[in-house]
């Protein structure tokens, strides 16, 4: 490279200083150097500037606070509105970059504008920073990623929305210029990342995979991830998927993927509706079915709606079986 633009990296933070030094220290050790590091504090009850942040003495480091927990999802968008750089991409404090992870992906970004994000594969770590090689080798696999031949992706649209390959919570460099940043509905929640994804997906601009494990992604008993087995966790996920899907079937830019999107969509709806009723809301369910019916118009919808009517006892039993039900026959097949 001739230049060397600004990178703006996103590091939000709330009550993990176990993991966040680590994180930071990978960022302020990118052997790319022109940066700019903003820790994102929720208002964390520790405190993050004078455990962490001053230790490290780097003039690079932007700390920022949170006057008030405003949730993941919009504590990261708005630093990331903030961010000065061309390019940015966030880190969150319990992941960790190789020092090379930038000054691989800002060059293609920097030799060719139609590219409006690069990224590339991950390790998997556990607590102890140990890794895993067979999870990552599954993640690979279960994204796709295995597929995708190193360089530009053409049509990444498909890439990005239907395969969701893109990492772009850890692993991933956005052209800040490509994403419409006053865009982010609070339904969106902790799926900023897809959310991201999307947003640049949209303009039609290609993509940029590194096949390198360039990134470490940390599982813990605290990750979002891990929160999803249990049942307030699968539901916050599954209404924030329901709303992005909603979002990509009603946006005409996304027409060319539109039919495995509604496939997508109404899977989500029947899981939503299960959880929904098993968590004793039958009034959402009939809500979220009502707006949903339009969109998938499909026969058992119509049941389903009908359904949210009986005793909710009656409801939470028959939705805890449907789901137990599915599992096993997927476990066995």
């Amino acid at each position: 490279m001739t230049t060397t633009p600004l990178v703006t990296v996103v590091v939000p933070t709330f009550n993990r200083i176990r993991y966040l030094e680590e994180a930071l220290r990978s960022a302020v050790a990118q052997s790319y150097r022109t940066l700019e590091i903003i820790v994102s504090d929720d208002a964390s009850a520790e405190n993050v500037f004078e455990a962490v942040v001053a230790p490290l003495g780097d003039p690079r480091i932007v700390y920022r606070r949170n006057p008030a927990t405003l949730g993941m999802g919009l504590n990261i968008w708005g630093a990331l509105r903030s961010a000065k750089g061309k390019y940015v991409a966030t880190l969150h404090d319990d992941d960790i970059w190789e020092p090379e992870f930038l000054s691989r992906l800002v060059p293609p970004l920097e030799s060719d504008p139609s590219i409006g994000v690069a990224f590339c594969d991950h390790a998997v770590i556990d607590e102890a920073g140990v890794s895993n090689p067979a999870a990552a080798d599954a993640n690979t696999h279960n994204w796709r990623r295995d597929l995708l031949a190193a360089g530009k992706i053409e049509r990444f649209t498909e890439v990005a929305l239907v395969n969701q390959s893109v990492p772009a919570a850890m692993a991933a460099l956005f052209r800040k210029e490509a994403i419409d940043w006053t865009d982010f509905p609070p339904e969106v929640g902790t799926y900023y990342d897809v959310w991201l994804t999307y947003l640049a997906a949209r303009t039609g601009m290609a993509g940029y995979y590194d096949p390198a494990r360039l990134t470490r992604y940390r599982v813990h008993q605290a990750s979002e991830t891990v929160a999803w087995g249990h049942l307030s966790g699968r539901l916050r996920a599954l209404r924030q998927s329901e709303f992005m899907l909603r979002r990509c079937l009603a946006d005409p830019a996304l027409a060319s993927i539109r039919p495995v999107m509604a496939s997508r969509y109404r899977q989500t709806v029947n899981a939503l509706t299960l959880t929904l009723l098993e968590d004793g809301k039958p009034h959402e369910a009939r809500e979220m079915l009502r707006r949903a019916i339009p969109l998938i118009r499909r026969p058992e919808h119509r049941l389903m709606l009908a359904a949210t009517v009986l005793p909710a006892g009656l409801l939470r039993g028959a939705s805890r079986f449907s789901r137990r039900a599915r599992l096993f026959l997927s476990r066995r097949g």
